[in-house]
C-alpha cells in the first residue's frame, strides 16, 4: 500500500506537463490569432485551424485521461505500469500537437491512435480492478 504523499505521485507528474502542454497550445493559437488578426474563426489561415485543433484535441483527451489514470493510481496500479503508460500517454500528446501544428501525418496518427488507445485500456483496468 502505497503512504498518502505517494498516493498521487504519477498523476501530479503527467497532469503538469499535460497541462503546461495544453497552455502552451492555447498561447500558440493566440499568438497565431494575433499574427493573422483573426480574433474569432480561423479566417481560412491552415496554420491557424491546425493549431485550434491541436489545443482543441488536447481539451478533449487530457481530461479524460487524468481522470481515468488517477482511479487507476489510487486503485493501486504499479509504478512501473503508471511510469509507462503516462509517459506513453504524454509523449503521445507532444507528437499529436507536433503532428497538427507542423503537419506531419506520421506523428499526428501516432498520436491519435495512442491517445485513443491508452484511456481504452486504462478504462478496462479500471473496471476489471473495480470488479
Amino acid at each position: 500500500m502505497k503512504i498518502a504523499t505517494d498516493l498521487f505521485f504519477w498523476t501530479a507528474v503527467y497532469g503538469g506537463v499535460l497541462g503546461i502542454l495544453t497552455v502552451m497550445l492555447a498561447a500558440n493559437v493566440s499568438r497565431l490569432r494575433m499574427k493573422h488578426k483573426a480574433p474569432w474563426g480561423d479566417k481560412g489561415n491552415h496554420d491557424l485551424v491546425g493549431a485550434i485543433r491541436a489545443h482543441g484535441n488536447a481539451t478533449e483527451f487530457v481530461p479524460l485521461f487524468l481522470v481515468l489514470f488517477l482511479i487507476w493510481e489510487l486503485q493501486g496500479a504499479s509504478d512501473n505500469a503508471l511510469a509507462i503508460v503516462g509517459g506513453l500517454f504524454v509523449a503521445s500528446r507532444f507528437a499529436h500537437a507536433y503532428g497538427m501544428i507542423a503537419v506531419h501525418r506520421l506523428a499526428r496518427q501516432y498520436g491519435a491512435a495512442v491517445s485513443y488507445v491508452v484511456p481504452l485500456l486504462i478504462g478496462v483496468m479500471v473496471i476489471i480492478s473495480a470488479l
